[in-house]
Parts: C-alpha cells; structure tokens; sequence
C-alpha cells in the first residue's frame, strides 16, 4: 500500500521541526515502520562536553572506551543516552500530532505510541542509524518518518 507522502512543520517547546512521512521505496522488505529524528537544536549538549570531565576525572583516555572497562563512564554513558531518547521521543511524538490529522498512517502511530520502540540499529544493522521503531502492519511495512530542526532563513 503506498501512503501519500506528508511533510508539516510543528514546534515542540521553542524550536521548530520539519516531519516528513513517506514511502521508503523499499516494498520487498519485511520490517515495521522506522523513525529517524535529529534534535541538532541544542536541547542535548554534545557527549564530549557532558563526559569528557568524567572521562578525564576516571583516567580514560577518551570517552569512547570498551563497555567494562571504566563502569563509572559507562553509567555516565547510559544517563546520556537515556536523555538524548527522551529528547528524541519528545519531538517524535510532537511529529505524529501533527501529522496525524492529514495523514491516516501517522494517526495509526500515535494511537499506538505505547508500541514505539528506541532502538539503537533501526536504520541499519551496525548501529550507525538510531531511531524509533513503529508499530506497523503489513500495509506499513513500506513507510519511513523524518524528523528535522527546521532550517530557519
């Protein structure tokens, strides 16, 4: 089932978004639904200035380093995360009110926003494409949502 394509633009506290719900172009694949949202609006602040004086304060050479190796950084690790999907829901959802009354597909996503899932390997199996996982059925299989900070001119 093709779904028309719908971009709109919302706001979520002060910053403004572009959303766009479109075919993926990818019918033969057997997946639900994915979300891709980048907050870049500086509501997170970048890892390194969050975890650099912890990494430093533990000896770590950087703040990439081998899960286990400094347990305190990965602690550190987690809570930022755990905040950058908070971030990333927030905007996420605020792109599915907006889109749901134009779009039949979008209001079947936010009636079911208990079923969104992070996941670090929505995008693609190495982990280089975070994002949302959808709740889908088999007429949903072929659409992907884009979320963006709105370019202001």
């Amino acid at each position: 089932m093709d779904t028309m394509d719908t971009k709109v633009k919302f706001n979520v506290g002060t910053v403004s978004y572009e959303a766009e719900l479109r075919n993926s172009g990818y019918t033969a694949r057997a997946k639900k639904p994915r979300a891709s949202v980048w907050e870049a609006d500086g509501s997170v602040p970048e890892a390194e200035v969050v975890l650099g004086p912890v990494a430093k304060a533990l000896g770590a050479p950087t703040i990439h380093t081998v899960r286990g190796a400094f347990p305190a950084l990965d602690k550190a690790w987690d809570a930022y995360n755990k905040s950058v999907v908070e971030v990333k829901r927030a905007v996420l959802f605020g792109a599915l009110k907006a889109l749901a009354p134009v779009n039949p597909q979008a209001a079947f996503f936010r009636e079911n926003l208990d079923q969104i899932k992070f996941s670090r390997k929505a995008g693609c199996s190495c982990g280089c494409s975070p994002g949302f996982v959808l709740p889908g059925l088999a007429s949903h299989q072929d659409i992907d949502l884009f979320v963006n900070v709105a370019v202001l001119v």
